[in-house]
């Protein structure tokens, strides 16, 4: 999906929809994937977010976001993403509501304190 500056303006623009972004964002990718095919019924959409951004700024990011008290499950894109998080570094992650920066109430969003790393999965319904 293009050059870094490419994908980070890409995925800044879909992001900042809600409200500027709390920081800079070092790098970013993003898949979305379409269940079903409208001819016999509505098609859902699954969206998978990556961001990279510096450790520092983390506070920053958390302070936006609202806590999910709901349990999350691991999920992946159908088609393999290295950029994707580990199912096994995936408990390692703290969660918070999409809503508030993605504009979808569902899914989540999973940050790695330590490396800075933001994970965002929504869907439609």
């Amino acid at each position: 999906m293009g050059s870094t500056e490419e994908r980070i303006n890409t995925i800044s623009s879909l992001l900042t929809k809600q409200a500027s972004l709390p920081s800079s964002i070092l790098d970013a990718q993003f898949v979305q994937e379409q269940l079903g095919d409208s001819n016999f019924g509505p098609s859902d959409f699954r969206s998978f977010y990556f961001l990279a951004i510096s450790p520092a700024d983390i506070p920053k990011w958390k302070q936006r976001l609202v806590p999910l008290t709901e349990p999350v499950s691991y999920l992946e894109p159908q088609a393999a993403k290295a950029w994707w998080v580990k199912q096994t570094e995936f408990s390692g992650l703290k969660f918070f509501e999409p809503a508030p920066l993605a504009g979808n109430p569902n899914g989540w969003i999973g940050i790695n304190q330590q490396t800075g790393q933001i994970y965002i999965f929504t869907f439609t319904m």
